[in-house]
């Protein structure tokens, strides 16, 4: 973490080798918004990293090719109002606490299956009202 803060103080945009693939890290608030929302049907969201993340999340509005997404965003965009957003802080902090509880020295689990069924229990109805 401390390693994708120190990028915000060089650049808005920073170009980064992630093995043999550059890439471009986002780290302010105004081209990442005109990347997801003013710019999103002029720019493609793929390569490896989205590729990976479409795989283990689906196909969502922060995975999704811009045809989907015009879509996807307006259906989502009361979820992520300030007032709705801080409704879901307690559920969130509630699920990342029992996560990190269960963690184990050496012991394997399976991603897709924990973060679905967190995800399940953060968008549990009476954490969402």
């Amino acid at each position: 973490m401390s390693f994708l803060l120190e990028q915000h103080a060089l650049a808005p945009v920073v170009r980064l080798l992630l093995g043999l693939k550059l890439i471009h890290l986002i780290t302010r608030p105004d081209p990442v918004r005109r990347v997801l929302v003013t710019g999103q049907h002029t720019l493609h969201k793929g390569g490896p990293f989205v590729d990976t993340a479409r795989t283990l999340i689906g196909d969502g509005p922060g995975t999704c090719a811009a045809a989907d997404h015009r879509y996807q965003r307006p259906l989502m965009n009361q979820a992520f109002r300030q007032p709705r957003i801080v409704s879901y802080t307690g559920a969130m902090v509630g699920c990342v606490q029992e996560a990190v509880a269960s963690w184990q020295p050496g012991r394997v689990i399976d991603v897709y299956q924990r973060i679905s069924m967190y995800g399940e229990r953060c968008a549990d109805p009476p954490a969402v009202r």
